[in-house]
C-alpha cells in the first residue's frame, strides 16, 4: 500500500476490488476473465480516488520489481506526466504489458496514462458493442471492451453493477492474462 486503507473497512472504496475481480473474479455473479491468473495489488490511491502522477508513478515500479507481467490502470487524468511516462519506460523495459482505461469524459482524447506511446488504451462499449457516449475516443484507442452494467465484486462481500473504462481495461488486461497464463 503506497496510500494507507481506511482503519474501518467498511469505509473502503471498492474500485479496486471490483477491478482485481474482472481479472480474476471466481464467484459465479462475478466471474474474472483470467481466474487462474495471479494478481498483485498496489494502492495508489485514497477512498475518494485521488492520486497523483508520482504515486502512480511509484507503483508502476512497484509492480515491476515484484514480478509483475501485466499491468492494469483504471484510472487517469487529462494530463500528461514525465515521471508517470518514464515509469512506464522502465515498465516496458522489463517487456510489461499496460493496459489503461481510456477515460470516461466523453472527449475526443484519450486520458493519461492510456494515451501514452506503449500502452494499449481501452474504450467501453455496450453489450451490443456499440460505443458507450461516456467513453473517451480517439486513434490511440486500441480496444473496446464491455463497461457498462458490468457484475463485479465489491467490498464487505458485496457484488454491484459497475460502468466505465475502469472496468473495461482489466477485461482486456484478463485476456491478455489468460493467454499468458495458456503460453506458460
Amino acid at each position: 500500500n503506497l496510500v494507507n486503507p481506511p482503519s474501518d473497512p467498511a469505509a473502503q472504496n471498492g474500485h479496486g476490488t471490483a477491478v482485481a475481480s474482472m481479472i480474476i473474479g471466481d464467484a459465479s455473479l462475478t466471474p474474472g476473465v483470467a481466474p487462474g491468473a495471479g494478481i498483485l495489488s498496489v494502492r495508489i490511491a485514497d477512498d475518494a480516488g485521488q492520486s497523483d502522477s508520482f504515486l502512480l508513478a511509484q507503483g508502476i515500479v512497484a509492480a515491476i520489481d515484484a514480478g509483475a507481467r501485466i499491468l492494469n490502470l483504471s484510472m487517469g487524468s487529462l494530463g500528461d506526466s514525465g515521471v508517470v511516462r518514464n515509469a512506464i519506460d522502465y515498465a516496458r523495459q522489463y517487456g510489461a504489458v499496460i493496459v489503461a482505461a481510456a477515460g470516461n469524459n466523453g472527449l475526443d482524447q484519450v486520458s493519461y496514462p492510456a494515451a501514452n506511446d506503449g500502452v494499449i488504451a481501452v474504450g467501453a462499449v455496450d453489450a451490443l458493442g456499440d460505443h458507450l457516449d461516456f467513453s473517451n475516443s480517439g486513434g490511440s484507442v486500441a480496444i473496446s471492451a464491455p463497461g457498462f452494467g458490468v457484475n463485479a465484486a465489491w467490498t464487505q462481500d458485496q457484488s454491484v453493477s459497475v460502468t466505465g473504462t475502469s472496468f473495461s481495461a482489466p477485461i482486456v488486461a484478463g485476456a491478455i492474462a489468460a493467454v499468458m497464463t495458456q503460453a506458460g
